[in-house]
């Protein structure tokens, strides 16, 4: 039987839609370049179909009209390996799994995906205090004074990012980290953040003492030197209550074109790889805090500080 093939101009088309990108996720070759002749183009890329073209091919459709097999629809553009994998073991990747390809790559492109999404960043409030592995007793005023949180920060994205550098002002001051999740390889350094003093003496005998060390701080410092495709690193923190600091803040929302001032966020930069240079991105997570029940919310991750105005406080003592 003859095979149903794609015309030239869905070909074409095909290959446009894909900005001629292999649509495996997992790949994303560019299949188009420059010959070595000035007056000719290298294109490598293959208009693949979805449901094969004749019968006896991966992904068969019976139900299938000429039409439909010859269309748009049921095609994907793939570099030439990943059109042999695709056809090699159709088990693995089934006609939905590579209309789901082709919808997610279409999107990605459009959105200008080459660019990678923030990463997820957030405060958890956990049920209870862990149990620590040594012995230990956790009072009833421990339970009441303390509250266990996770800090997550997950990259979505298939490619790296890098240099981390973030600012936490929670409105809890921070006792402890009983625990932390950080992938292999990963180097991490998390802790308070206090203000840098200097003294100076001068004269016989003169000195200068430091009588204690400082008092917990709500504000900490997460730097991370790169987090590897789609993975995460989370951190447990313990906090206290900080009585003279027992109240809510209204929701940060605008009412108006001034900025509105934010007093509990995470903040700060992180790289990505861009046509081979690294750029540089903002990301802010305003956090809204209820006094009463002491809950912490994570609003949605943003590229910018609008419309809010984040303040910076120095608590210690």
């Amino acid at each position: 039987m003859p095979r149903d093939d794609f015309s030239t101009s869905t070909r074409r088309i095909l290959g446009e839609r894909a900005a001629y990108i292999c649509t495996n996720p997992d790949c994303r070759e560019n299949t188009i370049g420059p010959h070595s002749a000035p007056d000719r183009s290298l294109d490598t890329g293959v208009a693949a179909h979805i449901c094969a073209a004749a019968p006896g091919g991966p992904r068969y459709d019976t139900t299938q009209t000429v039409e439909e097999r010859q269309s748009i629809g049921n095609g994907i553009w793939l570099c030439a390996r990943c059109s042999r994998i695709i056809d090699t073991d159709e088990r693995v990747y089934p006609a939905e799994r590579l209309r789901l390809w082709r919808s997610e790559h279409e999107q990605w492109i459009s959105e200008q995906g080459m660019i990678p999404k923030l990463p997820d960043l957030r405060i958890e409030d956990l049920q209870g205090i862990s149990l620590p592995p040594a012995p230990a007793v956790i009072t009833a005023e421990d339970s009441e004074r303390i509250r266990e949180r996770r800090l997550v920060l997950k990259n979505p994205n298939r490619v790296p990012l890098f240099q981390f550098d973030l600012r936490i002002q929670l409105p809890e001051p921070v006792i402890g980290c009983p625990k932390r999740s950080i992938p292999p390889g990963v180097a991490v350094q998390f802790g308070p953040s206090y203000p840098q003093f200097f003294a100076s003496a001068s004269g016989e005998g003169a000195s200068v003492t430091v009588l204690r060390p400082p008092r917990p701080t709500p504000n900490a410092s997460l730097k991370l030197d790169c987090l590897p495709a789609q993975a995460e690193i989370a951190f447990t923190i313990h906090s206290i209550l900080d009585w003279s600091h027992l109240r809510s803040w209204p929701d940060p929302e605008p009412e108006s074109e001034e900025a509105v001032p934010l007093r509990y966020y995470i903040s700060g930069e992180y790289f990505f790889e861009y046509r081979r240079e690294r750029v540089r991105r903002r990301i802010l997570v305003p956090l809204l805090y209820e006094g009463t029940s002491r809950k912490i919310e994570s609003r949605p991750p943003q590229s910018d500080d609008a419309p809010y105005l984040p303040t910076f406080h120095e608590r210690f003592g």
